[in-house]
């Protein structure tokens, strides 16, 4: 038995009714502040045909083609002619965002296009990010004592370390950024002085948002944190902001005779395990506030520990970190 089919070419005719118009998700895409020469999270909006007829997409282009790049409807292409989009039916349009670097001291915006043609219409899509450019750091050791002035923030890529014997002063305004795995490790002495209208900042380099509501600056986990190794003394931290870590801040044991640290007029927050943790240490905490923290906000085991005008709370609520806050201070003698 032999089966002979016939298919209509009806459903591939297109609508060239004007009235019948695709609709468009979003008319701007913004993107968040972007470190020059590193790569944006990826934006999404659709196209949608709400009409009961196949319509022809002629062209969706990207205008200048140079700081963003597409994909449109899965295929990779700065520009696709042709497309046929079915009733009641959808595409994604997917863009990401690149900032050349520039040389200039302040954030500065980048603006692009996306025209889309169809049925007589033209439509535009307005695609804007603000570049700034950083100083890139990557597996640095300061080996000598070195000042960093706040004219670019600094972009730790990886660790970065300050080697016994010298001293990292930072000046009242400078920002540091960490990526994912990044951590600063002081073998020597770091000096973060800020000033109240200027904080020193350490962070995390997510400036977006990981939910509509939720941007990465308030989420913990976003690098790991600074941690003052064996026999490193006279840290000091003030007028500081250090969030968004996995262990906050950590202080091997030193000898109980030299100050380790002291942290005054400063903002501790947002760890994913503890914010900070001392062991067999000399510690001073002032005028400070230190809260929010997947398991305790101070775990302190000997040493000596002072700890006046400060704020310690707990109020830690990202259960998909994996834990659970168990207290604001843990001792352990």
């Amino acid at each position: 038995m032999v089966w002979i089919g016939f298919s209509s070419c009806e459903d591939m005719m297109f609508s060239t009714n004007p009235n019948q118009r695709i609709h468009i998700s979003a008319d701007t895409v913004s993107f968040d502040t972007l470190f020059t020469g590193v790569g944006s999270t990826t934006k999404i909006f659709n196209i949608y045909n709400p009409s009961k007829n196949r319509i022809k997409i002629d062209a969706i282009e990207l205008v200048g083609a140079t700081h963003y790049s597409l994909n449109i409807n899965g295929v990779l292409t700065d520009a696709l002619h042709d497309i046929s989009l079915k009733a009641n039916d959808s595409m994604r349009i997917f863009v990401q965002a690149y900032v050349d670097p520039s040389d200039q001291f302040t954030p500065f915006i980048v603006k692009d296009s996306i025209i889309i043609r169809s049925n007589t219409h033209t439509y535009k899509v307005v695609l804007q990010a603000y570049g700034q450019d950083a100083y890139r750091v990557s597996k640095r050791q300061i080996m000598a004592d070195t000042t960093w002035l706040a004219e670019k923030p600094y972009l730790i890529l990886d660790t970065l370390t300050i080697a016994q014997g010298a001293t990292l002063t930072l000046s009242e305004g400078v920002s540091l950024y960490f990526v994912k795995h990044a951590s600063l490790q002081v073998y020597g002495t770091l000096k973060a002085k800020g000033i109240q209208s200027k904080p020193v900042v350490f962070r995390g380099d997510r400036m977006d948002n990981m939910f509509d509501n939720l941007p990465y600056d308030k989420v913990p986990n976003q690098w790991q944190g600074i941690r003052f190794r064996k026999g490193s003394a006279h840290n000091e931290l003030n007028y500081v902001v250090v969030k968004n870590t996995n262990q906050g801040i950590v202080l091997d044991s030193t000898s109980l005779d030299v100050l380790a640290l002291a942290i005054s007029n400063s903002i501790i927050n947002n760890s994913a395990t503890n914010l900070i943790t001392a062991s067999h240490t000399v510690m001073h905490i002032s005028n400070s506030v230190v809260y929010n923290a997947g398991q305790s906000c101070l775990v302190l085991q000997g040493g000596k520990y002072n700890v006046v005008h400060s704020t310690i709370a707990n109020y830690f609520s990202f259960p998909w970190v994996g834990r659970k806050a168990t207290s604001v201070c843990y001792l352990i003698i």
